[in-house]
Protein backbone atom coordinates (compact mmCIF):
# COMPACT_ATOMS: atom_id res chain seq x y z
CA UNK A 1 0.00 0.00 0.00
CA UNK A 2 1.33 3.22 -1.02
CA UNK A 3 1.69 5.91 2.03
CA UNK A 4 1.99 9.76 2.55
CA UNK A 5 2.74 12.16 5.46
CA UNK A 6 1.60 15.17 6.70
CA UNK A 7 1.70 17.16 10.15
CA UNK A 8 -2.08 16.34 10.93
CA UNK A 9 -4.95 14.78 9.59
CA UNK A 10 -8.52 16.02 10.82
CA UNK A 11 -11.33 13.46 10.27
CA UNK A 12 -15.15 15.03 9.87
CA UNK A 13 -16.11 17.94 7.82
CA UNK A 14 -18.29 20.06 10.07
CA UNK A 15 -18.13 23.17 11.40
CA UNK A 16 -15.18 21.55 14.20
CA UNK A 17 -13.40 20.28 11.51
CA UNK A 18 -13.66 23.03 8.99
CA UNK A 19 -12.97 25.57 11.43
CA UNK A 20 -9.75 23.60 12.89
CA UNK A 21 -8.33 23.27 8.96
CA UNK A 22 -8.14 27.17 8.53
CA UNK A 23 -7.18 27.79 12.03
CA UNK A 24 -4.06 25.26 11.71
CA UNK A 25 -3.20 26.17 8.09
CA UNK A 26 -3.16 29.47 9.05
CA UNK A 27 -0.92 28.88 11.68
CA UNK A 28 1.74 26.73 9.35
CA UNK A 29 0.57 23.37 9.75
CA UNK A 30 0.10 20.85 6.91
CA UNK A 31 -3.46 19.94 7.60
CA UNK A 32 -5.17 18.33 5.47
CA UNK A 33 -9.25 17.04 6.00
CA UNK A 34 -11.03 13.86 4.89
CA UNK A 35 -14.90 13.58 4.92
CA UNK A 36 -17.13 10.73 3.55
CA UNK A 37 -19.92 12.59 3.17
CA UNK A 38 -20.93 16.42 1.98
CA UNK A 39 -19.46 19.10 4.42
CA UNK A 40 -21.73 20.33 7.12
CA UNK A 41 -23.16 17.21 6.60
CA UNK A 42 -25.08 15.71 10.06
CA UNK A 43 -24.83 18.34 13.13
CA UNK A 44 -23.73 21.44 11.35
CA UNK A 45 -26.21 22.01 8.69
CA UNK A 46 -29.22 20.76 10.97
CA UNK A 47 -27.85 23.38 13.00
CA UNK A 48 -30.19 26.64 13.49
CA UNK A 49 -26.90 29.30 13.13
CA UNK A 50 -27.55 31.18 15.93
CA UNK A 51 -24.26 32.27 17.51
CA UNK A 52 -25.20 32.19 21.62
CA UNK A 53 -24.05 34.12 24.10
CA UNK A 54 -25.28 32.44 26.77
CA UNK A 55 -28.53 33.93 27.28
CA UNK A 56 -30.72 30.72 26.77
CA UNK A 57 -28.47 29.56 29.63
CA UNK A 58 -29.56 31.93 31.76
CA UNK A 59 -33.10 32.89 31.92
CA UNK A 60 -33.78 32.10 35.44
CA UNK A 61 -31.65 34.98 36.22
CA UNK A 62 -28.81 33.22 37.63
CA UNK A 63 -24.96 32.72 36.22
CA UNK A 64 -24.77 29.79 35.03
CA UNK A 65 -21.17 27.78 33.66
CA UNK A 66 -22.82 27.60 30.27
CA UNK A 67 -23.59 31.03 30.23
CA UNK A 68 -20.29 32.35 31.71
CA UNK A 69 -18.37 29.81 29.29
CA UNK A 70 -20.51 30.81 26.00
CA UNK A 71 -20.61 34.69 26.84
CA UNK A 72 -17.29 35.57 25.03
CA UNK A 73 -18.22 34.08 21.72
CA UNK A 74 -20.72 36.58 19.90
CA UNK A 75 -17.75 39.00 20.15
CA UNK A 76 -15.33 36.39 18.85
CA UNK A 77 -17.51 35.50 15.63
CA UNK A 78 -18.98 39.24 15.37
CA UNK A 79 -14.95 40.14 14.58
CA UNK A 80 -14.74 37.28 11.88
CA UNK A 81 -17.80 38.46 10.21
CA UNK A 82 -16.29 41.77 10.00
CA UNK A 83 -13.40 40.35 8.72
CA UNK A 84 -11.41 41.30 11.13
CA UNK A 85 -10.62 38.32 13.50
CA UNK A 86 -8.49 35.02 13.47
CA UNK A 87 -10.50 33.87 9.86
CA UNK A 88 -12.30 36.10 7.71
CA UNK A 89 -15.81 34.90 7.61
CA UNK A 90 -17.17 38.43 5.92
CA UNK A 91 -18.62 36.27 2.94
CA UNK A 92 -21.09 34.94 5.28
CA UNK A 93 -24.55 35.42 4.66
CA UNK A 94 -26.67 37.23 8.01
CA UNK A 95 -29.84 35.76 8.46
CA UNK A 96 -30.41 38.32 11.19
CA UNK A 97 -28.23 40.68 13.44
CA UNK A 98 -29.91 39.75 16.40
CA UNK A 99 -33.10 37.65 17.70
CA UNK A 100 -35.89 38.41 20.24
CA UNK A 101 -36.68 36.54 23.50
CA UNK A 102 -40.56 36.46 23.80
CA UNK A 103 -41.71 36.06 27.51
CA UNK A 104 -44.28 36.36 29.74
CA UNK A 105 -43.40 40.01 31.58
CA UNK A 106 -42.03 38.80 34.96
CA UNK A 107 -40.12 36.24 32.75
CA UNK A 108 -38.54 39.32 31.09
CA UNK A 109 -38.09 41.27 33.84
CA UNK A 110 -35.84 38.51 35.01
CA UNK A 111 -34.30 38.44 32.68
CA UNK A 112 -33.94 42.03 32.09
CA UNK A 113 -32.59 42.72 35.49
CA UNK A 114 -29.56 39.88 34.75
CA UNK A 115 -28.56 41.68 31.68
CA UNK A 116 -28.29 45.12 33.91
CA UNK A 117 -25.97 43.79 36.38
CA UNK A 118 -23.90 42.86 33.02
CA UNK A 119 -23.36 39.17 34.19
CA UNK A 120 -23.16 38.40 30.49
CA UNK A 121 -21.25 40.13 27.53
CA UNK A 122 -24.57 40.68 24.90
CA UNK A 123 -26.44 43.91 24.87
CA UNK A 124 -29.99 43.37 24.86
CA UNK A 125 -32.84 46.00 24.70
CA UNK A 126 -35.91 45.28 26.77
CA UNK A 127 -38.59 47.08 23.84
CA UNK A 128 -41.93 49.07 24.31
CA UNK A 129 -44.70 47.63 22.09
CA UNK A 130 -44.20 50.41 19.47
CA UNK A 131 -41.04 49.18 18.71
CA UNK A 132 -41.63 45.51 18.05
CA UNK A 133 -41.60 43.94 14.64
CA UNK A 134 -44.48 43.98 12.56
CA UNK A 135 -45.56 40.19 13.65
CA UNK A 136 -46.20 41.23 17.43
CA UNK A 137 -47.92 44.42 16.39
CA UNK A 138 -51.21 43.09 17.54
CA UNK A 139 -53.45 43.29 20.00
CA UNK A 140 -53.77 39.49 20.73
CA UNK A 141 -49.76 39.69 21.85
CA UNK A 142 -49.56 40.72 25.61
CA UNK A 143 -46.38 39.41 26.23
CA UNK A 144 -42.81 41.28 26.04
CA UNK A 145 -40.05 41.12 23.90
CA UNK A 146 -35.96 41.80 24.89
CA UNK A 147 -33.87 41.87 21.58
CA UNK A 148 -30.90 40.14 22.12
CA UNK A 149 -27.93 40.96 19.42
CA UNK A 150 -26.64 38.05 18.99
CA UNK A 151 -26.80 37.00 15.53
CA UNK A 152 -28.32 34.19 13.19
CA UNK A 153 -25.99 32.37 10.70
CA UNK A 154 -26.95 31.00 7.16
CA UNK A 155 -25.25 28.01 7.66
CA UNK A 156 -24.78 26.93 4.10
CA UNK A 157 -22.84 30.06 3.33
CA UNK A 158 -20.68 29.40 6.26
CA UNK A 159 -19.80 25.60 5.29
CA UNK A 160 -18.98 27.33 1.71
CA UNK A 161 -16.88 30.23 3.53
CA UNK A 162 -14.85 27.70 5.83
CA UNK A 163 -14.22 25.45 2.39
CA UNK A 164 -13.59 27.45 0.17
CA UNK A 165 -9.95 28.29 0.35
CA UNK A 166 -9.40 24.76 1.94
CA UNK A 167 -10.52 22.97 -1.12
CA UNK A 168 -6.85 21.43 -1.87
CA UNK A 169 -6.52 20.39 1.57
CA UNK A 170 -9.96 18.34 1.55
CA UNK A 171 -9.98 15.09 0.50
CA UNK A 172 -13.58 13.07 -0.14
CA UNK A 173 -12.87 9.16 1.01
CA UNK A 174 -15.50 5.95 0.29
CA UNK A 175 -13.69 4.52 3.84
CA UNK A 176 -11.54 5.61 6.47
CA UNK A 177 -10.05 3.74 9.20
CA UNK A 178 -7.18 4.03 12.21
CA UNK A 179 -4.88 1.40 12.04
CA UNK A 180 -1.91 1.42 15.13
CA UNK A 181 1.34 0.67 14.27
CA UNK A 182 4.54 1.10 16.93
CA UNK A 183 2.64 2.93 18.89
CA UNK A 184 1.06 5.52 17.03
CA UNK A 185 -1.55 5.40 14.62
CA UNK A 186 -2.28 6.38 11.05
CA UNK A 187 -5.28 6.66 8.96
CA UNK A 188 -6.04 4.11 5.99
CA UNK A 189 -8.10 5.76 3.36
CA UNK A 190 -9.99 4.19 0.07
CA UNK A 191 -11.59 6.17 -2.60
CA UNK A 192 -14.57 5.44 -4.85
CA UNK A 193 -12.26 3.92 -7.16
CA UNK A 194 -11.36 1.32 -4.36
CA UNK A 195 -7.78 3.49 -4.66
CA UNK A 196 -5.87 2.69 -0.88
CA UNK A 197 -3.37 5.30 1.22
CA UNK A 198 -2.23 4.94 4.39
CA UNK A 199 -1.53 8.24 5.98
CA UNK A 200 0.99 9.03 8.38
CA UNK A 201 1.14 12.16 10.70
CA UNK A 202 2.17 12.93 13.99
CA UNK A 203 -1.53 14.42 15.10
CA UNK A 204 -5.20 12.86 13.84
CA UNK A 205 -7.53 14.93 15.09
CA UNK A 206 -11.44 13.26 15.40
CA UNK A 207 -14.09 16.05 14.43
CA UNK A 208 -16.48 13.55 12.83
CA UNK A 209 -19.61 13.86 15.64
CA UNK A 210 -21.16 10.72 15.85
CA UNK A 211 -18.01 9.39 13.76
CA UNK A 212 -16.00 9.51 16.16
CA UNK A 213 -16.46 6.77 18.06
CA UNK A 214 -16.92 4.62 15.33
CA UNK A 215 -13.39 5.67 14.28
CA UNK A 216 -12.43 4.92 17.78
CA UNK A 217 -14.66 3.07 19.54
CA UNK A 218 -12.65 4.13 22.88
CA UNK A 219 -13.94 7.56 22.34
CA UNK A 220 -15.37 9.32 25.61
CA UNK A 221 -18.75 10.67 23.62
CA UNK A 222 -22.03 10.56 24.17
CA UNK A 223 -25.02 11.21 21.83
CA UNK A 224 -28.32 13.37 22.81
CA UNK A 225 -31.10 13.28 20.58
CA UNK A 226 -33.13 16.28 18.75
CA UNK A 227 -36.68 16.20 16.88
CA UNK A 228 -36.95 19.00 15.07
CA UNK A 229 -39.81 20.71 13.07
CA UNK A 230 -39.89 22.42 9.77
CA UNK A 231 -42.93 24.39 8.47
CA UNK A 232 -43.35 25.71 5.19
CA UNK A 233 -46.61 28.14 4.24
CA UNK A 234 -46.98 31.04 2.13
CA UNK A 235 -47.57 33.72 4.63
CA UNK A 236 -44.68 33.29 7.05
CA UNK A 237 -42.69 36.11 7.82
CA UNK A 238 -38.86 36.09 8.86
CA UNK A 239 -38.64 36.20 12.59
CA UNK A 240 -36.16 34.74 15.04
CA UNK A 241 -37.08 34.34 18.57
CA UNK A 242 -36.92 32.03 21.40
CA UNK A 243 -40.04 31.74 23.37
CA UNK A 244 -39.83 31.58 27.10
CA UNK A 245 -41.87 30.58 30.28
CA UNK A 246 -41.01 29.39 33.61
CA UNK A 247 -38.71 26.35 32.01
CA UNK A 248 -35.21 27.10 32.34
CA UNK A 249 -35.07 26.56 28.40
CA UNK A 250 -37.09 27.89 25.35
CA UNK A 251 -40.08 26.23 25.05
CA UNK A 252 -39.71 26.89 21.24
CA UNK A 253 -37.14 28.54 19.43
CA UNK A 254 -38.02 29.56 15.92
CA UNK A 255 -35.25 30.84 13.38
CA UNK A 256 -36.38 31.75 9.54
CA UNK A 257 -34.89 30.29 6.04
CA UNK A 258 -35.67 30.19 2.74
CA UNK A 259 -35.30 26.79 0.49
CA UNK A 260 -33.52 26.65 -2.43
CA UNK A 261 -36.87 27.42 -4.23
CA UNK A 262 -37.67 31.07 -3.30
CA UNK A 263 -40.15 29.24 -0.49
CA UNK A 264 -39.86 30.55 3.28
CA UNK A 265 -39.73 28.28 6.15
CA UNK A 266 -39.52 28.38 9.95
CA UNK A 267 -37.02 25.97 11.36
CA UNK A 268 -38.46 24.83 15.29
CA UNK A 269 -36.55 23.60 17.75
CA UNK A 270 -35.81 24.37 21.99
CA UNK A 271 -37.94 22.47 24.62
CA UNK A 272 -39.60 20.89 21.54
CA UNK A 273 -36.64 19.49 19.65
CA UNK A 274 -35.80 17.75 22.97
CA UNK A 275 -39.38 16.21 24.34
CA UNK A 276 -39.89 15.43 20.50
CA UNK A 277 -37.76 12.64 20.82
CA UNK A 278 -40.57 10.25 22.52
CA UNK A 279 -42.89 11.40 19.51
CA UNK A 280 -43.38 9.76 15.85
CA UNK A 281 -43.68 12.42 12.78
CA UNK A 282 -46.91 12.66 12.92
CA UNK A 283 -47.39 13.50 16.77
CA UNK A 284 -44.50 16.12 16.60
CA UNK A 285 -45.99 17.76 14.17
CA UNK A 286 -49.31 17.81 16.22
CA UNK A 287 -47.37 19.25 18.82
CA UNK A 288 -45.56 21.78 16.68
CA UNK A 289 -49.41 22.95 15.29
CA UNK A 290 -50.55 23.47 18.86
CA UNK A 291 -47.77 25.25 20.31
CA UNK A 292 -47.77 27.39 18.01
CA UNK A 293 -51.18 28.41 17.81
CA UNK A 294 -50.55 28.45 21.69
CA UNK A 295 -47.47 31.04 21.38
CA UNK A 296 -48.82 33.17 18.43
CA UNK A 297 -52.86 33.00 18.81
CA UNK A 298 -53.21 35.67 15.79
CA UNK A 299 -51.12 33.52 13.24
CA UNK A 300 -52.70 30.81 10.94
CA UNK A 301 -50.28 29.26 8.27
CA UNK A 302 -51.67 29.72 4.94
CA UNK A 303 -51.39 26.57 2.83
CA UNK A 304 -48.88 25.16 5.44
CA UNK A 305 -46.45 21.77 4.79
CA UNK A 306 -44.45 19.86 7.62
CA UNK A 307 -41.54 18.46 7.97
CA UNK A 308 -39.59 16.70 10.47
CA UNK A 309 -35.52 16.02 11.03
CA UNK A 310 -34.24 13.61 13.85
CA UNK A 311 -30.93 14.20 15.05
CA UNK A 312 -28.14 13.19 17.46
CA UNK A 313 -25.88 15.72 19.29
CA UNK A 314 -22.55 13.77 19.30
CA UNK A 315 -20.87 15.15 22.50
CA UNK A 316 -17.82 14.44 24.47
CA UNK A 317 -19.31 12.20 27.40
CA UNK A 318 -20.83 14.18 30.25
CA UNK A 319 -23.03 11.80 32.26
CA UNK A 320 -25.69 12.19 29.43
CA UNK A 321 -25.91 15.96 30.46
CA UNK A 322 -24.87 18.81 27.67
CA UNK A 323 -21.58 19.91 28.49
CA UNK A 324 -21.00 23.71 29.40
CA UNK A 325 -18.32 23.78 27.07
CA UNK A 326 -15.69 21.96 24.76
CA UNK A 327 -14.83 18.76 24.77
CA UNK A 328 -11.72 17.38 23.98
CA UNK A 329 -10.04 13.66 24.80
CA UNK A 330 -6.53 12.62 23.66
CA UNK A 331 -4.98 8.94 23.22
CA UNK A 332 -1.62 8.64 21.72
CA UNK A 333 -1.32 10.26 18.94
CA UNK A 334 -5.40 10.97 18.55
CA UNK A 335 -7.31 13.57 19.41
CA UNK A 336 -11.39 13.73 19.88
CA UNK A 337 -13.31 17.02 19.57
CA UNK A 338 -16.49 17.77 20.23
CA UNK A 339 -17.05 21.78 20.20
CA UNK A 340 -20.61 20.97 22.12
CA UNK A 341 -22.33 23.94 20.31
CA UNK A 342 -21.69 25.71 16.45
CA UNK A 343 -21.11 28.96 18.38
CA UNK A 344 -17.71 26.88 20.28
CA UNK A 345 -16.25 26.05 17.08
CA UNK A 346 -13.12 29.31 17.25
CA UNK A 347 -12.92 28.06 20.79
CA UNK A 348 -11.94 24.10 19.83
CA UNK A 349 -9.75 25.46 17.12
CA UNK A 350 -7.85 27.74 19.62
CA UNK A 351 -7.09 24.97 22.34
CA UNK A 352 -6.56 22.67 19.67
CA UNK A 353 -3.22 24.18 19.14
CA UNK A 354 -1.21 23.77 22.29
CA UNK A 355 -1.52 19.71 22.29
CA UNK A 356 0.05 19.96 19.29
CA UNK A 357 3.59 19.76 18.02
CA UNK A 358 5.34 22.31 16.15
CA UNK A 359 4.50 22.62 12.48
CA UNK A 360 7.43 20.32 10.03
CA UNK A 361 8.65 20.94 6.80
CA UNK A 362 5.84 20.54 4.03
CA UNK A 363 5.58 17.10 2.68
CA UNK A 364 4.89 16.36 -1.17
CA UNK A 365 1.03 15.19 -1.46
CA UNK A 366 0.85 14.41 -5.05
CA UNK A 367 -0.21 10.97 -4.23
CA UNK A 368 -3.82 12.53 -3.31
CA UNK A 369 -3.73 14.93 -6.13
CA UNK A 370 -6.23 13.25 -7.68
CA UNK A 371 -9.22 12.09 -5.09
CA UNK A 372 -12.10 13.51 -5.18
CA UNK A 373 -13.21 16.88 -3.54
CA UNK A 374 -16.98 16.29 -1.35
CA UNK A 375 -19.83 18.44 -1.69
CA UNK A 376 -21.84 21.11 0.44
CA UNK A 377 -24.41 19.68 2.26
CA UNK A 378 -27.59 20.80 1.21
CA UNK A 379 -30.33 22.53 4.07
CA UNK A 380 -32.85 20.45 5.37
CA UNK A 381 -35.17 22.28 4.26
CA UNK A 382 -34.45 21.93 0.86
CA UNK A 383 -36.42 18.79 0.94
CA UNK A 384 -39.69 20.31 1.82
CA UNK A 385 -42.52 19.63 -0.57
Amino acid sequence: MLSAKTDIVIIGGGIAGLFILNHLRKQGYQAILLEKNALGFGQTIASQGIIHGGIKYALSGEVSNSSLHISDMPRVWQACLQGQGGLDLSAVKLLSPHYYLCSQQKITQRVTQFFAQKALCSDSDALNPADYPEFFQTKQFSGLLTRVHECVLDVPSLINALAQNMLPFIFKVSDCLLQKDKGEYAVIITNESNESLMLNASQIILTAGEGNHQLFPAAPMQTRPLHMVMLAADNLPAIFVHCVTLSTNPVLTITSHMTHTGKPIWYLGGQIAEEGIHRDKASQINAAQALITQQFPWFTPQNPRWETLSINRAEGENGGKRPESIMIARQDNVIMAWPTKLTFAPLLAEKIIPLLQQPSTPYPLELLATWPKPSLATSPWDHIA
